[in-house]
């Protein structure tokens, strides 16, 4: 979220505003985006009394957030599109971000814990009208890869499987270019680079 503000506050044509949790956890982002002329609000997805309104006047909403289960990925994303519908927002950017599941089937896809919220997420915006999606699947972080590899390296199925991958700035670049355009829709599929477990 940090790097997608940053590089959206890059872009003369955007007016950027943020939602956070706590300020105090990112005050130089708050100040950032107070001295480009943007609002800064105190919210909590998941309590939608919180947000209420915040949408107002709004073009684009983009969602950055995760979480372990339910309660933000799927039921938090929930609320805040509901508070864009009812805002009047154009566009909504639903926290996808990661492989391009497009080629599998939701059966299975249901079984992967982290996939299971994106598509149940999906199937639920899939179903609301009056606003567009602007989606971006950007393969796997370089940087979540190595995370994920520090307390040993292990790897599923096959070593010599090329891997889409990109980095977390990279991913904030496009995103941002990509919104700056108010008419951009749809799914933006893009890599970095190609690499297989054993290359890495």
């Amino acid at each position: 979220g940090a790097l997608v503000t940053k590089h959206c506050l890059a872009k003369p044509n955007l007016r950027v505003n943020i939602l956070v949790r706590d300020a105090s956890k990112c005050s130089e982002l708050v100040e950032s985006v107070k001295k480009a002329g943007g609002r800064v609000f105190i919210g909590d997805i998941t309590q939608p009394e919180s947000i209420k309104g915040i949408c107002q006047g709004m073009h684009t909403v983009i969602s950055t957030i995760s979480g372990a289960d339910d309660k933000v990925p799927v039921d938090g994303q929930k609320n805040l599109l509901a508070e864009c519908v009812s805002s009047g927002v154009k566009r909504f950017v639903p926290s996808d971000f990661g492989v391009n599941y497009s080629e599998f089937s939701k059966e299975y896809l249901k079984e992967l814990p982290v996939i299971r919220q994106k598509i149940v997420f999906e199937e639920h915006f899939s179903t609301v009208k009056g606003i567009t999606f602007l989606r971006f699947c950007q393969g796997v972080f370089t940087e979540m890869y190595f995370i994920l590899q520090s307390q040993g390296f292990h790897y599923w199925g096959n070593i010599d499987q090329p891997i889409d991958l990109t980095t977390f700035e990279d991913t904030a670049r496009v995103v941002a270019s990509a919104v700056s355009n108010p008419k951009k829709t749809g799914n933006v599929v893009f890599i970095g680079e190609k690499l297989t477990t054993r290359q890495i």
